[in-house]
């Protein structure tokens, strides 16, 4: 590729963050190829049957336009220094894909970006939803069935005690009388 492409690096392993949706990440590349800014991400592959190297998958465009979407990027993470991030404009979103044989070099179809950048925002909300009832703790909770007819008490209830050191399950039936 470096051949081919002599792409100018910019910038390498850099983090960037985006407050307003709320996610951080690392970009691999940002280079200078044939006077475009692009932003690349380096995917190692296996190969095919005829030995060719295979291509990314089409979820790299989610994370090179989260990448284009950043707000700031990590310029000192030792003095926890941020500073803009320079390279929203990019013209181009690539992925490099790294075989045994050889690289396979593809890019981002930009008219296809706005519909990346939507999935990628509904699933930071769902991320984030997630781990809101992760943390909540219990989600269900047992319920006694409603009384029936001829027993306006209430129903016999079953409770089940399961001992699984012993592996033994015990059955009662209670009822409520009064």
């Amino acid at each position: 590729m470096w051949e081919l492409y002599r792409p100018e690096p910019l910038a390498a392993e850099i983090t960037v963050w985006n407050s307003t949706v709320g996610y951080a990440g690392t970009l691999d590349l940002v280079a200078r190829i044939g006077g475009k800014v692009c932003l690349i991400d380096y995917k190692t592959r296996g190969t095919d049957r005829n030995g060719r190297v295979k291509a990314p998958d089409a979820k790299v465009v989610t994370q090179l336009v989260a990448g284009l979407k950043a707000e700031e990027s990590l310029v000192d993470a030792a003095a926890g220094e941020w500073q803009p991030w320079e390279y929203a404009n990019a013209d181009v979103l690539m992925a490099v894909a790294i075989g045994d044989t050889e690289a396979l070099s593809v890019q981002a179809v930009p008219d296809q970006l706005p519909a990346h950048w939507f999935k990628f925002c509904a699933l930071a909300k769902v991320w984030a939803r997630s781990a809101e009832i992760e943390a909540a703790g219990q989600q269900l909770r047992a319920i006694v069935p409603p009384p029936l007819e001829h027993n306006p008490v209430g129903r016999g209830a079953m409770s089940v005690t399961v001992d699984l050191k012993e592996t033994q399950i015990q059955a009662t039936e209670e009822s409520n009388s009064q």
